[in-house]
C-alpha cells in the first residue's frame, strides 16, 4: 500500500495531459528587410476528445509592420495600420473555437521587418501551460527601390518628348547602388548629353545610381528625345530598375511601362557644308550644299534662304524635286511645295565665285515652315565653317640641311640636302628650279637627284665641281593633275 500511494502522488504532480498543440513555422529562407515574413501559426486539438473554446496569443516583434493575421477571428486589440512600424512588441489575442478530435486551425501571421537581425514570433494558448512556442527568422538589410515613369499622354510629331524616371526608396535601409535600363523605342532619338551616370549603347540606356538614396527620398532622372514618327503613331517606354546594394525586398515595383500618343506636327532642320577646303582664294569657285531635313510629318511647305556674304558672287543654283529658287541681291531663296513627285530632303546647291578678300567669312542659311511645331526653331540655321579669303599667292621657300658638326674638317665629305616647300595658298604646277650656290673652298663630289630631277653641272668623284659655282637642279614633276600642294615639300 505504501508503494501504491507514492506512485499516485507522482502521477498527480505531472498528470496534466496536453490540451492544445501550437506549431509556429518560420520562413524557410533568410528574409530581406522590407520583405514579407510569413510565419505559419497552427493551433490543434492535442487530446482525444473535443476541446472547449479558448484564446491564442501572439507576440509580434517590434521594428516590424504587422500586415495580416489569417485563420483566426475576433483578434484584440485591433490590429495597427499596416504602414505603421511597431515601436514595441505587440501582443494580440484571437479566438480559438472548440475543436473536435484531431481538428486544427491552419493560420499564418505576416509582418515586414524594418531592420536587420533576428526576429522572433511567439505564440501561446490559454488554459494550457505547455502550449507555447517561439521561432525566429534571420533578416538582412534591404532597400525597396521603386520605379515610376513620368510621361506625358501626348507629344507632337517632330517635337521633343521630355520624360523622367522617378526612383523612390521605400526603405527600410539606404540604397547605395541601383541600375536603371531601358531600350530606346522606335520613333524616338534621345538627345545628348545624357544625364550624369547614364550611358547609351546599341540604343540601350543604362544609368548606374551610386549616390546614397535614403528611405523616403526620390531621385529623378530626366530625358529628352526627338519624336521621329508621324501623327497617329505611339511610343512605348519600358524601363527596369535593379537594386542590389542592399538587396531589394520587393521586385513588383521595379518595372514600369508607359505609352505616349503622337499627334500631328513636324520639326524642320538644315545642315550646310562648303565643298572646297579651308583655303579659299579670290577668283575661286565654291559650292555650298544645303541639306533640308525633318522629323515627324513631312512639311507641305518650306522656305530656305541662303544669304551670301559680300565676298561671294552668285553663279548658279540647283533645286531638288518640289523645290524652286529665285535670287535677289545676295539672297538665294528656295521654296518647297509638296506634291506627288517632290522630295523634301533633296540637297540644294548654291555655286558662287569669290570676289574679295575677307577674314572668318561664313555663309549662313535658314529654313522655315508654316507646318513646324511652335518653339522648334533651334536647329533651323546652318552655316559653313569660317574661312579666310586671300588673294592667290605662290610662295616657294628653299630649305637646305647640312652636317651637325659646327667645325668642318678639310678633305672630309659631308652631306647636304636641298628641298622646297610650298608656303603659298595655291598649288604649284610647272617647272621647279632649286639653285645651290657652292662657295669657294668646297667641292661637290656627287649628287643624288630623285626621279624626275636633273642637276647641272653634274660632278663625279674623279671630276668634282669646284666652288665658287652654282649648281642648278630642275624638275617637271609637278603638273596640274599632280601639283606641289599647299604646305607640301618636294621629294
Amino acid at each position: 500500500m505504501a508503494f501504491f500511494a507514492m506512485f499516485t502522488s507522482l502521477s498527480g504532480a505531472n498528470a496534466q495531459s496536453p490540451i492544445w498543440g501550437i506549431d509556429i513555422v518560420p520562413p524557410l529562407k533568410t528574409v530581406i528587410a522590407g520583405e514579407r515574413a510569413v510565419f505559419k501559426a497552427n493551433v490543434s486539438n492535442a487530446q482525444n476528445t473535443e476541446t472547449s473554446a479558448t484564446k491564442v496569443n501572439f507576440i509580434i516583434p517590434k521594428n516590424s509592420k504587422l500586415i495580416e493575421i489569417n485563420g483566426y477571428q475576433n483578434c484584440t486589440p485591433s490590429l495597427p495600420d499596416p504602414d505603421e512600424t511597431l515601436i514595441n512588441d505587440f501582443t494580440v489575442s484571437c479566438d480559438v473555437p472548440a475543436l473536435a478530435f484531431e481538428q486544427k486551425i491552419d493560420g499564418s501571421i505576416t509582418f515586414i521587418p524594418q531592420a536587420s537581425g533576428s526576429f522572433f514570433l511567439s505564440g501561446s494558448v490559454d488554459g494550457d501551460v505547455n502550449a507555447k512556442e517561439k521561432k525566429s527568422v534571420t533578416v538582412i538589410e534591404g532597400a525597396d527601390v521603386a520605379l515610376e515613369l513620368d510621361v506625358p499622354a501626348t507629344v507632337t510629331s517632330g517635337g521633343d518628348l521630355v520624360f523622367s524616371a522617378n526612383i523612390t526608396n521605400n526603405g527600410p535601409h539606404t540604397s547605395t547602388h541601383s541600375t536603371l535600363t531601358f531600350p530606346i523605342p522606335n520613333g524616338l532619338n534621345i538627345s545628348q548629353p545624357l544625364p550624369a551616370s547614364c550611358s547609351i549603347k546599341n540604343r540601350q540606356i543604362k544609368c548606374e545610381l551610386k549616390t546614397p538614396l535614403a528611405p523616403g527620398e526620390t531621385h529623378k532622372i530626366q530625358f529628352t528625345g526627338k519624336v521621329t514618327v508621324s501623327d497617329g503613331s505611339s511610343i512605348s517606354l519600358n524601363a527596369t530598375l535593379v537594386g542590389d546594394e542592399p538587396a531589394d525586398p520587393d521586385l513588383n515595383n521595379n518595372q514600369d511601362e508607359k505609352t505616349v500618343r503622337v499627334t500631328a506636327g513636324t520639326d524642320v532642320s538644315l545642315s550646310k557644308k562648303r565643298n572646297e577646303s579651308e583655303y579659299v582664294r579670290v577668283g575661286d569657285k565654291v559650292t555650298f550644299t544645303l541639306s533640308p531635313n525633318y522629323t515627324g510629318s513631312e512639311p507641305t511647305q518650306a522656305v530656305v534662304i541662303d544669304s551670301l556674304p559680300s565676298s561671294y558672287e552668285f553663279v548658279e543654283a540647283i533645286a531638288g524635286a518640289g523645290w524652286t529658287y529665285d535670287v535677289t541681291d545676295q539672297k538665294v531663296k528656295f521654296t518647297y511645295k509638296k506634291n506627288t513627285a517632290s522630295n523634301f530632303k533633296t540637297p540644294l546647291i548654291v555655286k558662287a565665285k569669290v570676289i574679295t578678300e575677307g577674314k572668318a567669312v561664313q555663309n549662313t542659311a535658314e529654313i522655315s515652315s508654316i507646318d513646324e511645331n511652335s518653339g522648334n526653331t533651334a536647329n533651323n540655321k546652318a552655316h559653313d565653317s569660317p574661312v579666310h579669303i586671300e588673294e592667290p599667292k605662290l610662295d616657294l621657300a628653299a630649305y637646305k640641311t647640312g652636317p651637325r658638326e659646327k667645325i668642318a674638317v678639310v678633305n672630309k665629305e659631308y652631306d647636304f640636302g636641298l628641298s622646297a616647300i610650298n608656303e603659298g595658298n595655291v598649288n604649284f604646277s610647272g617647272e621647279l628650279t632649286i639653285t645651290d650656290h657652292l662657295p669657294e673652298g668646297m667641292e661637290a663630289t656627287k649628287i643624288h637627284a630623285p626621279s624626275g630631277w636633273s642637276c647641272s653641272p653634274s660632278p663625279t668623284p674623279a671630276q668634282p665641281i669646284v666652288g665658287k659655282t652654282d649648281i642648278v637642279c630642275v624638275t617637271d614633276n609637278y603638273t596640274k593633275s599632280n601639283p606641289l600642294k599647299i604646305n607640301e615639300t618636294t621629294t
